[in-house]
């Protein structure tokens, strides 16, 4: 499991072929607790948009804390349900709003040439 103490890293999930952003972390979330704490594969990728600092906490690290103190195991959890969460519904906005028109990438392009005054 990672803590970010510094930066700021993107969550990004694969959807229909691209990667969308779906969270920003900040200063004291966590990172890779799924993977700890369930032995599910990751399935977010994360990158730095900015110079970050982040240190690891192994799994035999963890393992002790989470022990004598569960309450942090159950926070744990409910991270992961938010950000599950979030991920579900970002997919599902973006599967739904191309049902109705054009696809997203002709979308933001379209956005893109009237923002530019490009024809």
């Amino acid at each position: 499991m990672l803590i970010l103490t510094s930066g700021v890293p993107a969550a990004l999930q694969l959807h229909d072929g691209s990667e969308t952003e779906v969270l920003r972390l900040a200063s004291g979330d966590c990172l890779g607790q799924a993977s700890v704490l369930t032995g599910a594969p990751a399935t977010f990728k994360v990158t730095a948009l900015t110079k970050a600092v982040i240190y690891e906490i192994a799994k035999a690290d963890l393992t002790p804390i989470l022990k004598a103190r569960p309450a942090i195991a159950m926070e744990l959890g409910q991270i992961l349900a938010m950000r599950e969460a979030a991920g579900r519904s970002r997919a599902d906005a973006i599967s739904e709003a191309d049902k109705h028109g054009p696809n997203l990438a002709a979308r933001l392009t379209d956005r893109m040439k009237i923002l530019f005054g490009l024809e």
